[in-house]
């Protein structure tokens, strides 16, 4: 977690960080405060999400997306981030903005080798079907689909009888 002020002139600033968002960054909490966010950013960084960020938080608008950061070492990762639009602190002499960040690189690496089987497992000529311990579909290519003579789309999730 990270709060950062309301300051769109130079910063936003980050007012407060949670040891969690420490640890995901490698910088100390000494290092991170005062400083924007922008530190985290790189080569690598999808402009499009930041400048959709900021224009949700200046809009007072709810955020949720994800990008590349880059840690205190130079090391990339995949951020989730969900920024509320301002939330009260009484200390606060403006509108502070709270963002939830998650280190989603293994996810992401998950969902794109899953991504890559099954395009691999499609191109395949031979039918090819996977199965729980409760015997639902949760993988079936387009040739076991041909074979059948349904679309995969209807057979996911069908319960199939135990032989």
């Amino acid at each position: 977690m990270v709060i950062t002020d309301a300051d769109f002139g130079g910063g936003p600033f980050i007012q407060r960080c949670n040891p969690a968002f420490c640890a995901m960054t490698g910088y100390t909490e000494e290092e991170l405060i005062g400083q924007s966010p922008r530190i985290l950013q790189g080569p690598d960084t999808d402009r499009r999400v930041i400048d959709q960020l900021t224009r949700q938080i200046r809009a007072g608008e709810f955020f949720e997306g994800s990008t590349v950061n880059y840690r205190k070492d130079g090391v990339s990762y995949v951020v989730q981030v969900e920024t509320s639009h301002r939330c009260a602190m009484p200390t606060a002499r403006s509108w502070p903005y709270i963002s939830i960040q998650q280190d989603i690189t293994a996810r992401f690496a998950a969902e794109r080798e899953r991504s890559l089987l099954a395009e691999a497992l499609n191109a395949a000529t031979d039918p090819v079907i996977v199965m729980d311990k409760d015997f639902v579909i949760v993988f079936a290519n387009n040739a076991f689909g041909d074979e059948v003579g349904r679309p995969v789309k209807d057979l996911l999730w069908a319960v199939s009888v135990p032989v």
